[in-house]
C-alpha cells in the first residue's frame, strides 16, 4: 500500500491518499504536477483572537495578566494544556508546547509561555530525510521561556512514540512557510523494514 503526502490549497492542509500502485502513484503526481500546486499564503489574514481569559498561569518573569488560554491566528487554534492543541512551531524552526499565552511588560506583547523540545531530528532519514515535509522526532523538554504569539509559524501535532514514551513524532498540521521547504511531494511506503520517504521526481523519472 502506498500513501501520498501531499499539499492541496491556498490554506496548504497535509493529507494522505491510498494509492494501490507505482502507476497510479505517477499519474496521481503528474495532475498535481498539472494543477499547479499554490504555496502562497499571502491570502490568509495575519490576525490574533485572544480568547477564555483566566488567572491560573503559569507566568515567568515579565509575564502578566491579561492570561488567556486559547489563541488563535492565520486560521489556526491553539490552547494552552489542551494535548491536541499546544504544540506549535516557532521561528528557528522551534516546537514548543504551549502552556499559557499572556502578556509581557518588558516587551509590550502578547507571548506564549512555553517548554521547547530540546532533541530534535528527522523522523525518518532514507531514502528522504523527513524534516523536509516539517517531520521530527521530539524529546526532552526545556525549562519554561516565551516567544511572541508573532513569532508562531505552524501548528503541530505530537504522535507518542510506542518505543518510547518520552518521544513523540511531530507532524505539521498546516502550512509550511515557502522559503522554508523545498517544492517537492514524497510517497511514504511501507516496506518490510518499516515506512520510508521516496521523492516524487523519482517516481515521474520512472527510477523505482
Amino acid at each position: 500500500m502506498y500513501q501520498l503526502y501531499n499539499k492541496m490549497d491556498n490554506h496548504t492542509y497535509n493529507k494522505f491518499i491510498l494509492i494501490t500502485s507505482v502507476q497510479q502513484i505517477g499519474r496521481k503526481l503528474q495532475e498535481l504536477e498539472n494543477f499547479g500546486i499554490n504555496l502562497n499564503n499571502s491570502d490568509i489574514e495575519d490576525d490574533f483572537i485572544f480568547l477564555k481569559d483566566h488567572i491560573s498561569g503559569p507566568l515567568i518573569k515579565g509575564c502578566t495578566v491579561p492570561q488567556y488560554s486559547i489563541l488563535k491566528l492565520n486560521g489556526m487554534k491553539f490552547e494552552a494544556q489542551n494535548k491536541a492543541n499546544n504544540c506549535c512551531g516557532v521561528k528557528n524552526k522551534r516546537i514548543v508546547i504551549i502552556e499559557n499565552i499572556c502578556c509581557n511588560k518588558d516587551i509590550k506583547d502578547y507571548v506564549i509561555v512555553d517548554k521547547e523540545f530540546m532533541n530534535k531530528k528527522p523522523l525518518y532519514s532514507l531514502p528522504y530525510s523527513s524534516s523536509y515535509l516539517g517531520i521530527f522526532e521530539v524529546s526532552k523538554l526545556s525549562h519554561r521561556n516565551m516567544w511572541p504569539v508573532k513569532c508562531i509559524m505552524l501548528k503541530y501535532y505530537l504522535f507518542p512514540i510506542p518505543e518510547n514514551n518520552s518521544k513523540f513524532a511531530a507532524f505539521p498540521l498546516l502550512h509550511i512557510e515557502q522559503e522554508e521547504r523545498p517544492q517537492l511531494y514524497c510517497i511514504i511506503i511501507e516496506f518490510n523494514d518499516g515506512l520510508q520517504l521516496i521523492p516524487h521526481n523519482w517516481i515521474l523519472s520512472k527510477q523505482l
